[in-house]
This record gives C-alpha cells, structure tokens and sequence, in this order.
C-alpha cells in the first residue's frame, strides 16, 4: 500500500511539473524583431520629427517588450511588442501621408 502511494505521489508531482512545462509561453523574439525592423524604417522617412508622439510611443513600446521579455514575462512582451509594431506602423502610414502631401505642395509652385 505504502509502493502505491509513492508511485502516486511521484506520478502526480510529475502530471504538475510537466503541466508547467506545456503551459510556459514562448519569448516573442521574432515579433520584437519585427516591430524593431518597423521602428527602423519609419525612423527612416522621417518619422522621428513628422510624427514624434506616435514614434515616441512605438520605441516606448519597444522598450518595455524587452525589458519584459528578458524578465521571462513572455505574455506581457508580447502585448507591447504587438503595441510597438502597431505605432510603428501608424507612425510609417502618417509620415509618408505627409512626405506626400509635401511633395505635392512642392509641386504645385507655392
């Protein structure tokens, strides 16, 4: 009787740990990388001076996803990477509206 509940205390504390294992979230390295690459390029055209608050806030993002992820909080980098890339994005999708709409005020003649 004394074997059973040894081998039921060990395959229990075995179920727990694995379960804690499968349930862990993978870091969210390539969607960092993306919305690092997307911070790039938009600070590229311009964005950094056509659109300084929403480019403030992507790299804002940005910073607290790594600082997140390199304490193991996957979940929670995720959602600021996620937030990053779309500031990121936004910040890209203004600063070439306004690029645009300078160049075609350059082309007008005024």
């Amino acid at each position: 009787m004394k074997l059973y509940k040894g081998l039921f205390l060990v395959l229990v504390l075995s179920l727990v740990f694995l379960s804690g294992i499968v349930g862990c979230d993978k870091a969210p390295e390539a969607l960092l990388m993306e919305a690092e690459d997307a911070i790039k390029q938009a600070k590229n055209i311009g964005a950094d001076e056509l659109t300084p608050r929403i480019f403030d806030q992507a790299n804002a993002f940005l910073s607290e996803a790594k600082s997140l992820n390199a304490q193991g909080k996957y979940k929670e980098a995720k959602k600021k990477a996620d937030s990053a890339l779309i500031r990121a994005q936004k910040a890209i999708r203004e600063s070439t509206r306004l690029n645009e709409a300078h160049e075609n005020s350059d082309s007008d003649g005024y």
